[in-house]
C-alpha cells in the first residue's frame, strides 16, 4: 500500500508542475487538466474510503438488529442456547469486520489528506 501511495504522490506532483504558455504563465486549460489528473489519481483512494463507509453502515445496521434480538428476554428461554450462541458469534464477527473496515477507511482518508498536503 505504501508503494501505491508513493506512486500516487509522485503522479500528483507531476500533475501539479506548472506548464507555461508563451507568456510564461500556466494556461487555464493546463491548470484544469492538472487538477483533473490529480483528482483521477486519488479516485482509487476515494473509492476505498466510500466502500469502507458503506460496509460500516451495513455492519452497523446488522449489529443493531442482532443487539435488539439479544435484548429480547424470550430468546433466553429454555432450549434456545444455540440461538444465543449463534447471535453472539455473529456479533463478534461483525465487531471484527467493523474494525477492519474502519482501518481501511482511516488509511485511505489519511493518504488522501497526505496527498493533498503535499500539493504545492
Amino acid at each position: 500500500m505504501s508503494e501505491y501511495r508513493t506512486w500516487l504522490l509522485e503522479r500528483a506532483r507531476a500533475a501539479n508542475r506548472p506548464r507555461q504558455d508563451s507568456t510564461g504563465q500556466q494556461s487555464r486549460k493546463d491548470d484544469r487538466r492538472d487538477r483533473a489528473e490529480a483528482r483521477k489519481a486519488l479516485a482509487p483512494l476515494r473509492k476505498i474510503a466510500k466502500d469502507a463507509e458503506a460496509k460500516l453502515a451495513k455492519l452497523a445496521s446488522e449489529r443493531a438488529k442482532l443487539e435488539a434480538a439479544l435484548a429480547d428476554p424470550a430468546l433466553y428461554a429454555d432450549g434456545k442456547a444455540a440461538e444465543v450462541t449463534r447471535l453472539n458469534t455473529r456479533l463478534a464477527a461483525i465487531a471484527k469486520d467493523e474494525a477492519e473496515a474502519e482501518e481501511r477507511w482511516l488509511a485511505a482518508e489519511a493518504e488522501m489528506e497526505e496527498a493533498a498536503a503535499s500539493e504545492p
